[in-house]
Parts: C-alpha cells; structure tokens; sequence
C-alpha cells in the first residue's frame, strides 16, 4: 500500500483518507459537479449546525473534505484492518485467529493461522495493539478494511 503525505493528510493509493464519521457523511452525495459541490459544502455548513447530533469536523477533516470533493477520490477509515503477512513478498497471506486457550496461569494462548482474504480475520486497533503478535503490527502488514475489500473481496468502493 503505497502511503504518502499531503499537507500533513495521509494519503493512500492516491485517496485522502476519511474519518468513519466524515466518510458517513458523506456516503450517498454527489459532487462531481461545480454546482453539487457548492451544495454539499451548503450541507456540510447545516449538518454542523443541527441542533440534533450535528456532524463535529476539525480543521484536519476540512482540509481532507476539501482534497476529497475537489479530487473525487478518497477512502474511509472503518478502523479495522487486516493484517496481510504476506505483503513484503508479494503475496496474498493473511493473518487469522483460529481460537485460544487459557493457560494454568490464566495467560491466554492465541491460536494462529495464516489464510486466503475470504478466512482472514478482520481486527480493531485494539487488537492490533493486544493481541497480535508484535512483528505483524507494522504498518507493512496492516491494510485498512475498506482498501482490503477493495483488492481482495471484488467490492468497489
């Protein structure tokens, strides 16, 4: 996954990366025109001022907003990822959770395999940080679920 910086944002595959919160938001509306893109950002001003959970951007999400309506490519960050271990050599290996097992001291054991996508266990960031085994929380090996998806499952975003 090729990762790069703009201004600050992070890009990957060429596409702004998006806040699950802003991506929300944005699902659904077009702004391939000048005239839609001057009312998606009349909607962005009025989701931020509703009354009932309004949409709450900082400074960041602006500028990532704008890349993303003025360049029309861009993904979202769900959060979870995949871990593919395979990755450093070109191949498609990803790393799963077939079950556990508490040891006498009460340390639980994990149980791991290495599958195809569709048998590829699909972790938070919380477990990235706990469970996984230290090497494979590299950012060689974790893909977010959304580019995952998108290049191994057959589904377009």
């Amino acid at each position: 996954m090729t990762q790069n910086e703009l201004k600050d944002g992070l890009l990957v595959d060429g596409r702004v990366v998006l806040r699950k919160e802003v991506g929300e938001f944005m699902k659904g509306k077009a702004f391939n025109t000048p005239k839609e893109k001057i009312a998606f950002f009349a909607a962005v001003h009025a989701a931020e001022r509703a009354e009932v959970n309004p949409l709450q951007l900082n400074e960041t999400d602006y500028r990532d907003i704008l890349y993303a309506v003025n360049i029309g490519k861009y993904v979202v960050d769900t959060g979870n990822y995949y871990i593919n271990i395979g990755n450093p050599v070109k191949r498609e290996e990803f790393l799963s959770l077939s079950g556990y097992h508490d040891q006498e001291d009460g340390t639980r054991v994990f149980d791991w395999d290495f599958e195809g996508f569709s048998n590829a266990k699909l972790f938070t960031q919380e477990e990235i940080e706990t469970i996984v085994p230290e090497p494979y929380r590299n950012s060689m090996y974790l893909i977010m679920e959304n580019i995952a998806k998108e290049r191994y499952g057959g589904i377009e975003l």
